[in-house]
């Protein structure tokens, strides 16, 4: 989480500094967020779906796809721990070691299950009641030149020959005509 203090921004996350990864471009650490927030160097959100570019409908691919995994594992451990449910009320050290030991835990009752069908079927319906509730289009705000930047060189990467996927063409534009 990046503070505002007077102007400036302290880094209270310790993110990494950025990391060479494609052609010498260098890629800061990032985190994966709605079109409600503010575009910035650490957090990206999707292009919003007017006027958007075959490029830009790439990224936004991946960026959905990125953001639905992690959404998916978090329903996934808060279906099997319910302190998840609500707010922690703990210090962020007590809370991060409860979140740790219910990684640990869940992987753990995981292995011991073996039980790989039931993770693809909670997927498959996680993946069912996105589809009946369509999100609603939020505001658009301005970033600065350096994120904008920064989500250029994403859109970049992702449709370059080393950052692409053969599947991304046929799952980027397969609801062209109903967005």
């Amino acid at each position: 989480m990046f503070i505002a203090l007077k102007g400036r921004y302290t880094n209270k996350l310790s993110i990494p500094q950025p990391r060479n990864i494609s052609n010498n471009n260098v890629f800061p650490f990032v985190f994966i967020g709605y079109e409600a927030y503010l575009l910035s160097k650490n957090l990206m959100r999707p292009f919003s779906r007017n006027n958007l570019t075959p490029d830009k409908r790439i990224y936004n691919y991946h960026h959905s796809r990125a953001r639905r995994i992690v959404e998916r594992a978090f329903g996934l451990l808060t279906k099997k721990f319910c302190i998840f449910e609500t707010t922690m009320l703990l210090s962020p050290e007590n809370a991060e070691l409860v979140t740790l030991a219910c990684y640990v835990l869940h992987n753990m009752l995981r292995k011991r299950e073996g039980s790989v069908s039931d993770i693809h079927e909670e997927l498959l319906s996680l993946q069912e009641s996105e589809k009946s509730n369509p999100q609603e289009q939020p505001i658009w705000r301005r970033a600065s030149n350096a994120a904008l930047t920064i989500s250029n060189l994403f859109v970049q990467y992702f449709n370059s020959p080393e950052g692409s996927v053969p599947w991304q063409n046929k799952f980027a534009f397969i609801n062209e005509h109903n967005i």
